[in-house]
């Protein structure tokens, strides 16, 4: 198998990520806010001091130290906490990038029916492929911001949105930011120091190289959030409200310490070998691979080159196949690639690629020259038999 789906999940994990989590699960696999008095084996720790030691790597890892971390089952869950937490009585300016995955359109479209407010798509210069900041700017003063979402990077094109220039604008008029950063939490150096950033939502198991079930939200602690999912935090059990604020009032249930552990032994990986080490190594891995996809004039790609304005994602269409059937020719030939619309319908209407969708190429530290080759000689059998 030619694996080409790192923006859905990495795969295949870091040896480090199966062997520990294999380990601790098996040693420490009960309940971590239950079970306060057990104590990790010599120099090892104790599930509660796993989940504090996560979150703090993750914290650090994209410079956010003094905000908190919040666990849950994954970044689409963390999205309905965030949206469905907000008071929308002073919400009526809505705007997000055309890059939105459908965990924040689908939740808007819905929030949208019971308090009636407009979405507005952040300007785009189609011609440079680029965010259009001084028409933003613009957008801004003529239909104020209460609420801005974007996407920091396309899990489509793999472009990177400048949020840092958006949000100054934003909070000019004091709106709610949330940076979903999904795609660009270790694909890129992420910088959420700024207090400017209310909400960060995350994902383990894309280029974090952690498991599924384990995902979540940064905040600044600015902004509180009514409960979505009510029920036992394991703490202060004869009070029958939520805990008022921080994790605890949405961390609700038992934590997954089986995919916690994951998100650990990924994050002391990425530690160990140096988040610039490993994009580094991506960045050639792309530079080949768009060198690769130039060399064959009934390829479309989707961005303009390997430059630093995208992320380790590309999209492509052949002349003459739908995005559904090149991928069925390339499954046949053990190349795993994304169909479609990616649950990101928006980026394909700005594409000019609705409904059809594309092909996703996107790769990870793991792809190698072999997967490289092998994919070279399925488009050349493609190209053969057109």
């Amino acid at each position: 198998m030619y694996y080409f789906d790192n923006a859905a999940t990495s795969y295949p994990k870091p040896d480090e990520v199966y062997k520990f989590s294999d380990y601790y699960y098996r040693n420490y696999g009960f309940n971590a806010t239950r079970s306060h008095l057990v104590k990790g084996k010599n120099e090892e720790i104790s599930p509660n001091e796993l989940i504090r030691d996560t979150k703090k790597m993750l914290l650090d890892l994209v410079n956010a130290e003094d905000k908190e971390v919040t666990f849950l089952s994954s970044a689409t869950i963390a999205t309905n906490v965030v949206l469905q937490g907000l008071n929308y009585d002073n919400i009526s300016k809505v705007y997000i990038s055309p890059f939105e995955h459908n965990a924040v359109i689908r939740t808007l479209h819905y929030l949208q029916k019971i308090y009636d407010f407009e979405i507005i798509e952040l300007a785009m210069n189609r011609l440079e492929d680029s965010y259009d900041t001084e028409e933003i700017k613009y957008q801004f003063q003529k239909n104020n911001p209460n609420l801005v979402v974007i996407n920091h990077a396309s899990n489509v094109t793999g472009l990177i949105a400048p949020i840092d220039t958006i949000c100054d604008f934003a909070k000019k008029y004091e709106a709610i930011t949330i940076i979903d950063i999904a795609q660009s939490a270790g694909q890129m150096e992420v910088d959420l120091s700024s207090p400017k950033y209310d909400f960060a939502i995350f994902a383990g198991h894309k280029s974090l190289l952690a498991s599924f079930g384990i995902g979540g939200f940064i905040s600044n602690n600015k902004i509180s959030l009514a409960p979505l999912i009510y029920g036992g935090t394991g703490r202060d059990s004869a009070n029958p409200e939520m805990p008022v604020s921080g994790s605890e009032r949405h961390e609700v249930g038992s934590v997954n310490i089986l995919a916690v552990s994951s998100l650990y032994a990924s994050l002391k990986y990425i530690n160990s070998v140096g988040l610039k080490s490993i994009l580094e190594k991506k960045k050639q891995i792309m530079v080949d691979l768009i060198n690769l996809l130039d060399d064959y004039p009934d390829i479309k790609v989707y961005r303009k080159g390997a430059n630093d304005k995208y992320v380790y994602v590309v999209s492509i269409n052949y002349s003459g196949y739908s995005s559904n059937n090149l991928g069925e020719i390339l499954a046949k030939k053990d190349i795993i690639v994304r169909t479609g619309l990616h649950c990101a319908p928006l980026a394909h209407k700005y594409l000019g690629t609705f409904p059809e969708g594309t092909v996703r190429l996107s790769i990870s530290e793991f792809t190698t020259l072999d997967d490289l080759e092998k994919l070279e000689e399925a488009i050349d059998y493609i190209e053969d038999n057109s």
